[in-house]
């Protein structure tokens, strides 16, 4: 798939990569040449630029509302899960399995579309006996 995504992008992708390259060898020779004032500087704006950026708002980078969900190692848990969600209405639009290591708590890394369904999955969750969390 990436083979393809690589390829289809080709020309957007080398144009990035030539620009990053270029940014990354500035700060190469800034560190070559210890110039620490301008390294933090250099820091300093890009902090600022990232900070400058929508937070939870529609914009270049969309928002993720994200809830952590530990679950135990058996059949149907997943299911059992989405189920609860089904159940309330409340629709995802991301699942991850963060951990499937046989005979230990998993997680599921669940992402919303609002903050508003985020707690909702929260709050019916929790009352199932799941353990949630938002980093």
């Amino acid at each position: 798939m990436w083979r393809d995504i690589l390829l289809h992008n080709k020309e957007s992708l080398l144009q990035l990569l030539d620009s990053w390259t270029t940014e990354m060898g500035y700060v190469k020779t800034l560190i070559e040449a210890e110039h620490a004032e301008q390294i933090f500087t250099y820091f300093q704006d890009a902090k600022a630029f990232r900070d400058g950026l929508p937070v939870r708002k529609k914009g270049a980078i969309p928002s993720f509302y994200d809830l952590f969900v530990d679950v135990p190692d058996h059949p149907g848990v997943i299911s059992d899960v989405t189920g609860i969600l089904a159940q309330h209405q409340i629709s995802l639009t991301n699942i991850r399995i963060l951990e499937t290591r046989e005979d230990i708590m998993g997680v599921l890394r669940l992402s919303f579309r609002s903050e508003e369904d985020r707690e909702r999955a929260q709050i019916h969750l929790r009352q199932e006996m799941y353990e949630t969390y938002i980093l």
